[in-house]
């Protein structure tokens, strides 16, 4: 079944795709997703539950929702591998797994080799999930672990430098909560330093009118190692997000929650929980070319930490 999750327009903060009018989402206000104020910006950027403005929570299967609230398409929890059990529809007009019975031999498979992996030493992990910016498709992962390591700024920022390339007189963004991790902040560049084993885990950069690209890491692995369609397994810390387009502005929480309910569908979430804790998720919405953003060529980057309790 194809996974495309959100169309462009649910996204409608992706500028210009999904502008009815030609100037509601003008290029003075395409980099501003948070300001609710923007009297201009008549899409509503900030309500992800509603797709297109008008589809999502209609009861009718629309564009490319998978569900819309008990409509399933004639869909079971036995069509994604479980063994029985109900399936659901979430919010945001996804399929939602967490009443199926008998994980599918996928996940299984996943969520064993990614503990595996996770907690081969004691220690703390950092994983990278590359989301696509309009249908928030998985691209792609990365993981990052090492053995605990407090780090101050200084310290943090040297790392960062010496993996992402980043100037040493980038701003830190989150100097008084960087609980989980230290994110810094250039001229056209930003990195993200995991706080508890003080790995890069995130480096990219972007231009006007131009192309950036991701630095760090230079390599991703395959997105179907994380399995899909898998049920949801402990919980979910508090997670937040910053507008890497936008100075780095705090994300509405909505727009994390639409990413990193996406990446519970993976069996990323069930690997931490099989052997330790998940500490913390943030999400940084990241764009090569901004001013304005192309939707195109824009990611959704999830980073989620865990590991064994110390």
């Amino acid at each position: 079944m194809k996974r495309m999750i959100l169309t462009a327009c649910l996204v409608a903060w992706s500028l210009l795709a999904c502008d009815d009018d030609g100037d509601a989402n003008n290029a003075n206000n395409t980099n501003n997703t948070n300001n609710t104020n923007n009297t201009n910006n008549t899409n509503n950027v900030n309500n992800v539950n509603n797709v297109n403005n008008q589809l999502c929570g209609d009861g009718v299967i629309g564009g490319d929702e998978e569900c819309d609230l008990t409509a399933l398409g004639g869909h079971t929890c036995e069509d994604f591998g479980f063994e029985g059990g109900t399936l659901g529809c979430t919010q945001y007009c996804l399929f939602n797994f967490h009443d199926c019975t008998g994980q599918s031999e996928a996940c299984a498979t996943a969520t064993a080799t990614l503990a595996a992996e996770l907690y081969e030493t004691i220690g703390a992990c950092a994983v990278a999930v590359r989301l696509d910016h309009e249908t928030l498709e998985i691209l792609g992962y990365a993981v990052f672990c090492g053995a605990y390591g407090g780090l101050d700024e200084a310290g943090a920022l040297q790392r960062a430098v010496a993996d992402a390339g980043i100037d040493a007189g980038a701003a830190l963004v989150n100097p008084d909560d960087h609980g989980d991790g230290w994110l810094f902040l250039a001229d056209g560049a930003a990195a993200f330093v995991n706080a508890d084993n003080g790995l890069t885990a995130f480096g990219g950069t972007w231009e006007a009118g131009g192309a950036g690209d991701l630095i760090w890491p230079d390599t991703w692995r395959a997105a179907d190692e994380l399995a899909d369609d898998c049920p949801p397994s402990g919980g979910t810390p508090q997670a937040r997000g910053f507008d890497l387009t936008d100075g780095a502005a705090a994300l509405d929480p909505a727009l994390v929650d639409a990413a990193v309910a996406r990446v519970q569908r993976t069996a990323l979430f069930a690997g931490f929980w099989q052997g330790g804790y998940v500490f913390h998720t943030t999400v940084l919405r990241y764009a090569r070319t901004v001013d304005p953003v192309d939707p195109l060529t824009a990611e959704w980057i999830v980073l989620v930490g865990g590991g064994w309790l110390e």
